[in-house]
């Protein structure tokens, strides 16, 4: 149980410093002479004297009269007059209500985080602003006023918000003259008028009201109670205090033995002491060598002082290169969002232009559609023409035959039963119907699957044109490489070696060099061959940039780039190329990254991508799902992923959710370790993906005309049966209608000529169709033309579009990586903060280490005596000389059993010890006596405040319930530390919980516990935001009538009330008291005049 107990020095120091507090706390109340002692809050007139409600009739200094606030939060330039009394401030959300609330309380020294609105004042500052003020105007004019003669009759407190450095504070005169720029000047001022900023009850925000008035339980309500009212800090403080008091009682028998032990400690080193008086002129000479000694120490430790102060001035020096670097990545944020608001318009304007392309080629391709759909309609008439033709030639030879079989039975006659030749006559020409049909039916779906036919074609011709160009484009690179050529500039545009000599030819009109493209300077490692597209597409916005130092070479490397004809629009990078380590912030995982696959030509271009790519943090994973899984326990320092998926596409991870399938470009734009290699893997790569397009579209076609094969021989057996039926039926009619005449012989004959006619008039429109179907075919080709046109605008339109966007997010990666680069620079700072604070440590150790050897040296001798003594310099000889001295005195004091330097040495330490116990003894005796008197006068104390506060806020609950026709009051429980409220309301019949209340009773119950706790708090200020969120419109009015009967005559105290309801139409307020302030709808653009303000 020892061992949990404080140490006895610290209960004493906590013993002393209470007891300090204690006398300078009776002196104050002494010469403030204060009449009312005992309450929490009260404000005191200009006399020193204490006044109370019934004192203050008459509207008392210390209000706000005024408050202006310049860029802050939602404010562009607002002003705010306020009254001395109650003080309404109405207005719909987002009008900037609560902004005056925050803004008050922050110019009276809160902190942002007092608020609930922000981690840090900076974020209170206006968006697009860097520096915000808020400026009050304190009443000092009227009785009570704080030291009149150097302020006049306003006070202004004005605070400034930076976001470039720390907040400032002002305090001015009624002339405007800055009195003092110090916050503590500030907070006496505030002190003085009793406004308790930091008390969450005078402040109450919309957190802090939501807090108070839904406080669900009788301890909450009591801790509210007891914050407000400072009751509960008493208590804790007096509960401090008694716990010292109490272990100090526990020590004091501890050190009354202790005393008694150093006092006989004392007297035997002083008898010692006695007996040594034979060795003097040793001793003497002893003690010159050892003060040398230690004036020589102190001389090394004085150097070393001197030394630290060196490093701590070449920290701060890096601390001032650090902060340049900080300015400048500041700089550069603030020119990539420019940049990049250009390029968001530019990107606005193209995107408009993609649009109409668009449209123009929609609109060629719906004109191309219309002839190809008249051309198919005349198509068709000529091959029903053909096959009418064919079909009347088979009906010619049927009637020769027919013809030829009635010449040969004129002589003949027929005989049978025609009945039965009827009937199987029409069973055939029923048969030959459906024959017909399904025979047009067949006919519609070969015609389908031939369209279908035609259309695999063109998307394999679609396909392979493109892989054919990669091919011819890798070959002609291949022929080039043989020939010796260098083909890479080439990939990126074909005029941009007409570039680069133009750039050496103007070298001397650049101030810095420009480097570029960036593909030239780097290359892929051996063994990383297959990650050469992906990693191409991963940093493809830089890979054909540009870089420059400065605008104006950017300007000037455009101007060339036009004059040699470049159309590549290749990005430009205003940077400064530098090397520098970042070891930190490289992805931590066993997959190698970007940055592991390539090699490049400087350590500064290697630094550049990783400013511009993040190639650190970019792992390289062959499996996708390896990948996800990977990036879903979000390692350290990795951003994106690539896998691999075929050779044309691939595959971009970002975090554990984000997959985008992307394809690579044909060209290759960065170096590879054997280019002609990889070119010649990669035309096989392509050559083998050419063969498999082939083959499966081949498969296709194979299996269509298989398809139409069997179709055909369906279509042929139809008509031979077709055939065989139109026979037999031709034979039945025969047989059913032939007489012995030639008249059937004669139609047959003339039905004959009638089909030779039909032939011709067939083969006429057959021949007027291929003329109107060679019209169509000339009237085509202009809009096949105007397609193709119109088809490549708008891929080049859309290419740009894309080539802006890159471009776009090339530059939020770099505002990315500068912040990432200010926070790096911000820690480095800090680093060297702690070193310079280590130093400065170390430094006033060891100063009190010199002041302390400087003290032990006086007490041998001083430096004065050291200049007339011969004495050795060095450390060694004074070593030497001492060890002689004291074998010296050894000898002369055998008989006393102790060494003169253990007599000197003890004598000195149970005399200090003594001496100092003692004295220690005394005062904490008396600090003890002291404390444990204060205690019981404060426990006193304690006990009537609390009654006279309970009482004044129960009076006050009581009165409030009235306004409703209610009656109650509240409990306080210490012991519990509970604060029960209980209420009578008109249909009770006896007084009950407030939590059994129904909601509006409850919430005019709390409001009432809110007024009353205000009553003894005297706070000068006041202010609540949306007491009445909780409210329907008539609990919201019985609520807000009570809240102006209570304060709007409450002369003492100004009480600023928020709240979105307009006050003037939820209650009848007829009082010269009450302001209501009404906020305009929400104009962010200027906020002057922003309210409607009016008194009551």
């Amino acid at each position: 149980m020892v061992t949990l107990k404080r140490p006895m020095e610290e209960v004493d120091e906590d013993l002393l410093s209470l007891a300090e507090e204690q006398k300078n706390a009776s002196q104050e109340l002494k010469k403030k002479k204060r009449r009312h002692n005992l309450a929490a809050m009260t404000q005191f007139s200009a006399d020193g004297t204490a006044t109370t409600d019934e004192e203050v009739d008459e509207i008392r200094s210390g209000y706000i009269k005024k408050v202006s606030l310049r860029n802050f939060m939602c404010h562009e330039n607002f002003e705010l007059e306020l009254g001395p009394k109650l003080n309404f401030i109405v207005g719909s959300n987002g009008s900037g209500k609560s902004a005056i609330l925050t803004a008050i309380t922050i110019a009276l020294g809160a902190k942002a985080s007092d608020t609930n609105r922000g981690n840090s004042l900076k974020e209170l500052i206006k968006e697009g602003c860097y520096s915000a003020k808020i400026t009050l105007v304190i009443e000092n004019g009227k009785q009570g006023a704080y030291d009149q003669g150097t302020y006049g009759k306003e006070i202004i407190i004005e605070r400034t918000l930076r976001r470039d450095g720390s907040p400032s504070f002002s305090l001015k005169s009624e002339s405007g003259v800055e009195i003092s720029n110090k916050k503590r000047d500030i907070q006496t001022v505030v002190d003085f008028f009793s406004v308790p900023v930091n008390n969450p009850m005078c402040f109450l925000s919309q957190d802090a009201a939501r807090s108070f008035l839904t406080a669900s339980t009788p301890q909450d309500k009591y801790n509210h109670f007891g914050k407000g009212t400072l009751l509960q800090q008493i208590r804790e403080h007096l509960t401090h205090a008694k716990e010292i008091s109490d272990t100090s009682s526990e020590n004091m028998d501890l050190h009354l033995q202790n005393l008694a032990i150093l006092q006989n400690e004392y007297l035997e080193a002083k008898k010692l002491l006695k007996e040594l008086n034979e060795t003097s002129d040793l001793n003497e000479q002893k003690r010159l060598l050892q003060g040398k000694s230690l004036w020589i120490d102190i001389e090394h430790n004085n150097q070393s002082c001197q030394e630290l102060r060196q490093n701590i001035k070449t920290f701060q020096t890096k601390i001032a290169e650090v902060m340049a670097k900080i300015e400048s990545k500041k700089e550069k944020i603030e020119r990539y969002t420019a940049d990049g608001a250009s390029i968001e318009k530019e990107i606005d304007e193209k995107v408009v232009t993609v649009s109409q392309k668009d449209q123009e080629h929609q609109a060629t391709r719906d004109s191309l559609r219309e002839v190809r759909k008249v051309f198919e309609t005349e198509k068709s008439n000529q091959r029903e023409a053909e096959q009418n033709i064919t079909q009347c030639r088979n009906r010619i030879k049927t009637l020769d035959k027919t013809i030829e079989h009635l010449e040969q039975d004129l002589k003949k006659e027929m005989g049978g039963d025609k009945e039965q030749m009827r009937e199987e006559q029409i069973s055939l020409e029923h048969e030959s119907d459906q024959l017909r049909k399904e025979l047009s039916d067949l006919q519609i779906s070969m015609d389908e699957m031939k369209n279908e036919e035609r259309d695999i074609i063109r998307q394999r011709q679609t396909e392979l044109q493109g892989i054919e160009r990669s091919i011819q484009q890798k070959k002609l690179e291949l022929n080039k490489i043989a020939q010796g050529e260098n083909n890479l500039l080439s990939n990126f545009d074909r005029n941009m070696d007409r570039l680069l000599n133009a750039i050496q030819q103007n070298i001397q009109k650049f101030q810095t060099p420009p480097l570029g493209p960036l593909g030239m300077y780097i290359s892929i490692k051996s063994g990383f061959e297959q990650w050469t597209r992906p990693i191409q597409r991963a940093v493809s916005s830089t890979l054909g940039s540009f870089v420059v130092s400065n605008p104006r070479d950017s300007k000037l490397i455009r101007t060339l780039a036009r004059e040699c004809d470049v159309g590549y629009n290749f990005p430009i990078i205003t940077y400064k190329l530098r090397a520098f380590d970042f070891s930190d912030g490289k992805a931590h995982s066993d997959f190698p990254t970007v940055m592991d696959a390539l090699e490049f030509s400087t350590p500064e271009v290697e630094c550049l991508f990783v400013d511009q790519n993040k190639v650190e943090k970019i792992l390289l994973i062959e499996n996708k799902d390896e990948a996800r899984s990977l990036l879903r326990v979000n390692p350290r320092n990795v951003t994106m992923a690539l896998a691999l998926r075929d050779q044309r596409s691939g595959y971009q991870l970002v975090g554990g959710n984000r997959l985008d399938t992307v394809k690579y470009p044909d060209v290759i734009r960065l170096k590879v370790s054997n280019n002609a290699d990889y070119l010649k893997e990669l035309l096989q790569q392509d050559t083998e993906e050419a063969r498999r397009i082939r083959d499966r579209y081949e498969n296709k076609i194979i299996e269509f005309r298989r398809k139409l094969n069997e179709l055909n021989k369906t279509q042929s057996d139809y008509k031979i049966k077709l055939q065989q039926n139109n026979r037999r039926i031709t034979e039945l009619k025969y047989n059913i209608g032939k007489v012995v005449d030639t008249g059937v012989l004669n139609s047959k004959i003339a039905e004959r000529r009638n089909q030779e006619q039909a032939i011709a008039g067939y083969q006429t429109a057959i021949d007027e169709l291929e003329i109107t179907i060679e019209k169509i075919i000339q009237k085509t080709q202009p809009i096949k033309q105007m397609y193709d046109t119109t088809k490549a605008a708008y891929a080049a339109a859309q290419a740009e579009l894309q080539q802006l966007r890159d471009d776009y997010s090339s530059r939020s990666a770099r505002i990315e990586k500068s912040k990432d680069d200010i926070e790096y620079y911000e820690n480095k700072k800090n680093e060297y903060n702690k070193t310079i604070k280590k130093f400065e440590l170390n430094i006033a150790t060891l100063d009190e280490g010199i002041r302390k050897q400087v003290e032990n040296a006086v007490e041998f001798c001083s430096k004065d005596q050291l200049e007339s003594v011969d004495l050795p310099d060095s450390q060694e000889e004074i070593k030497h000389q001492l060890e002689v001295i004291s074998r010296k005195i050894q000898r002369a004091e055998q008989s006393l059993g102790l060494p003169q330097e253990k007599v000197l040495d003890l004598y000195e330490k149970s005399r200090t010890k003594y001496k100092d116990g003692q004295t220690k003894f005394v005062e904490v005796e008396k600090a003890l006596e002291s404390l444990k008197e204060s205690i019981k006068t404060r426990e006193l104390n304690l006990g009537t405040i609390s009654k006279i506060t309970c009482f004044e806020a129960d009076m006050d609950f009581r009165a409030s319930l009235k306004v409703r026709k209610f009656s109650g009051n509240l409990v306080f429980d210490d012991s519990k530390r509970t604060l029960n409220m209980f209420v009578l309301t008109a249909n009770d019949e006896k007084p009950r919980n407030v939590d059994t209340l129904s909601g509006g009773e409850k919430s005019f119950s709390q409001l009432a516990l809110l007024l009353a706790t205000w009553k003894p708090m005297r706070s000068r200020i006041i202010a609540l935001d949306e007491f009445d969120v909780f409210m329907d419109q008539v609990n919201r009015r019985i609520g807000t009538t009570l809240v102006v009967k209570k304060l709007k005559d409450l002369a003492r105290t100004q009480t600023i009330i928020i709240t979105p309801q307009d006050i003037g139409k939820i209650a009848d307020i007829d009082s010269t008291g009450v302001n209501i302030h009404r906020m305009r709808d929400p104009q962010r653009q200027n906020n002057s005049n922003f309210y409607e303000g009016g008194s009551r």
